[in-house]
This record gives C-alpha cells, sequence and structure tokens, in this order.
C-alpha cells in the first residue's frame, strides 16, 4: 500500500499540533481521516491538570503550496460549502497552517474572520490568510485559543443573562446587560438592543447609564462605525433607532439632565452617547430648543442642550450669526465662546 507525500506532508501539520497541544498540557483528539468533513480535530483546554470542558475545533493546512508568494502569510482557498459548514459548527472552529520548512505554524479563529471579512465589504470570501506572526504555540492556546474557547462555552449564559436583566435585582441587571454588551455573540444583537432599551431609565443610575452606553453603541454606528455601509449594521442601527423614536419628551428632558456633570468629545463621552440616542427622537429637538432658552435652567444645562440642537458642532454654532444676539440664546453661546466676536484693540 502505498502513502502518498500529500498524506505525508499533511500529517506532519497534525502531529505539529498535537504537539504544541501536548506541550501546553491540553488533549487534542484528532478526527479519523474518512471523517474528515472540514474538521481535524478537536482541542479540548487544560488548566491546572484539570479538563475544563473548553473545545475548539481545528482545521489543519500543512505544506508550503499554502505560503504566499511574499512569504509573510499563509493563504488558503476555501468553498462557501466549507464557509458554510464551519459556521454551522456547534463549537468554535479555528484554521492552523504550517509550514515544515519553516517548522512554523500560525492560526485564526475561522468565523472571526469571515465576519470580519464580511463586515469590511470583502465578499465572497474565497480565502482565508493567515499572517506568519499569528503564530500557534502555547502562548496562543493560553491567551487567543483560550478565549475562543470561553466564548463558546460561554454562550449557554447569554440566555440567563436576558433574565437577570428583565427580573433579577439590580446587580444582576447590571451584571447581565454588560455580558450582553461584551459577549462576542450577543454584543451586536436586536436582544441586547432590545433590553438596553427597557433598562435605559433604570431606577438604579449605574444600570441606566450602563442602558445608556449599550443603545447608543447600536444607533450611534452612522457616527463611529468602521464601515458604516455594512449591510448587517445599517439593519441593526435601523432597529435600534426605531426602539427610540417613541421616546417622550419628559424621558428627553431626564437624558439631557443627566449631562450636567458630564462632558463630550468622542464616543465614549456620554454626552455624546445621550445625544445618539435623541437624534432618532423626533421630539428632542423641541427639548433641547425649549430647555436651551429656559432662563431658569442651570446653564450648563442649556449650554449641553444647544450643543446638541447643533449637532454636537463647534463650527455649525460659530457659523449662526443670529445666536450671539438671539434674545433665547445668546447668553448660552456667550458663555461657550466668550471670546468670539472680541478684537485686538
Amino acid at each position: 500500500m502505498k502513502w502518498q507525500r500529500k498524506n505525508q506532508t499533511a500529517n506532519q501539520g497534525v502531529l505539529y499540533v498535537k504537539g504544541v497541544v501536548n506541550a501546553h498540557g491540553s488533549i487534542f483528539r484528532p478526527i479519523h481521516q474518512e471523517d474528515d468533513v472540514g474538521v481535524d480535530g478537536h482541542i479540548e483546554l487544560v488548566d491546572a491538570e484539570n479538563a475544563t470542558g473548553k473545545l475548539v475545533a481545528v482545521q489543519i493546512k500543512s505544506g508550503e503550496s499554502y505560503v504566499s508568494a511574499s512569504d509573510e502569510q499563509f493563504v488558503v482557498n476555501v468553498s462557501q460549502e466549507h464557509l458554510d459548514y464551519w459556521d454551522s459548527y456547534l463549537i468554535p472552529v479555528m484554521m492552523v497552517c504550517y509550514s515544515p520548512s519553516r517548522n512554523l505554524a500560525a492560526w485564526t479563529p475561522i468565523l472571526e474572520y469571515i465576519r470580519n471579512e464580511t463586515y469590511c465589504g470583502r465578499t465572497p470570501v474565497t480565502q482565508i490568510k493567515i499572517p506568519f506572526c499569528d503564530v500557534f504555540d502555547a502562548g496562543s492556546l493560553n491567551d487567543g485559543v483560550g478565549g475562543l474557547a470561553s466564548a463558546g462555552a460561554d454562550r449557554k449564559i447569554l440566555i440567563e443573562c436576558v433574565d437577570h436583566c428583565l427580573a433579577g435585582d439590580h446587580r444582576q441587571r447590571l451584571q447581565g446587560l454588560q455580558i450582553l454588551s461584551d459577549h462576542p455573540d450577543s454584543r451586536d444583537s436586536r436582544t441586547t438592543a432590545f433590553i438596553a432599551r427597557r433598562l435605559l431609565f433604570d431606577q438604579n443610575e449605574v444600570v441606566a447609564e450602563a442602558a445608556i452606553r449599550t443603545l447608543s453603541y447600536h444607533v450611534g454606528r452612522f457616527r463611529w462605525s468602521r464601515n458604516p455601509n455594512n449591510k448587517d449594521e445599517k439593519q441593526l442601527m435601523a432597529y435600534a433607532s426605531q426602539l427610540c423614536r417613541d421616546l417622550t419628551m419628559e424621558e428627553c428632558t431626564r437624558l439631557i439632565e443627566r449631562l450636567d456633570e458630564e462632558w463630550f468629545g468622542g464616543p465614549q463621552a456620554l454626552g455624546e452617547r445621550v445625544f445618539d440616542i435623541l437624534v432618532c427622537c423626533d421630539e428632542s429637538e423641541r427639548v433641547m430648543e425649549d430647555m436651551a432658552a429656559d432662563k431658569s435652567l442651570p446653564m450648563q444645562r442649556r449650554v449641553n442642550a444647544l450643543y446638541m440642537l447643533y449637532g454636537c458642532d463647534d463650527g455649525e454654532l460659530l457659523m449662526d450669526d443670529v445666536l450671539p444676539d438671539s434674545d433665547g440664546y445668546g447668553d448660552v453661546f456667550r458663555t461657550m465662546f466668550p471670546d468670539h466676536g472680541k478684537t485686538e484693540s
């Protein structure tokens, strides 16, 4: 019986991966070749000699044919059939490429790679590219692969997080919302946006602020997104914006009142986050106008209202020649720009 060279090369990759996993102290369970339809084995991570039950599936590609012409990365051609298979797999799938001549392996989480390519508009995905610098070794098993396995194992807690948000005490509501907002499987979801809208005016101020930040993450993509033309992102933003459309004038007022001691400037500023939510509601403009002109209110609140009324844009405010002498907003404008219009004597 002949043992073809391609089988020998493929086996080298499997042996290399097994060696790295064994050296780490974890467990590699190969899948028999006749049963291999897109996955070559499973890795179960071990922590302090305790099997964790956290699994990652691995597809291994071995050989110099996968090395790019630039000699800087691996390039693997993939079919839609394989992409669909990996996407539907019950545990996370990673790809490891191995170069026997370099004795070097590199890895990438397949689903994360596909999502990033799709997000950036590089579709259809026909290749998976893995830079040599993404080395597959014991360190990657501790960090990146460990995180990938944990994310897969943690999916079962997401429904518990929703329950906590809906029926838990304030600590459970906060923890549940934070996990939903951070977990890669729930971060960009309609469910998380819906939960955040429900908690937007929670009686606990910390929970309410977390809800503001989570909901604005979904609605504010038109300003902060890396790829505002992404179809999935547009649909999620439209859904979250619709959730905010029925904000009442009283609710808009309460959101602005929260900003008396807050600041604007960049996507992490609470002022910017509140603004992203308010612009989804038609009532908010009238609220901003009334608050900015109301001389009985604290000046900082009036400043914030006027600033948001002009789209959080200093340039738009300064271009309005009527504002400095306006009966309603003039004092607010002069507070914001005390040196405007002054000339040197």
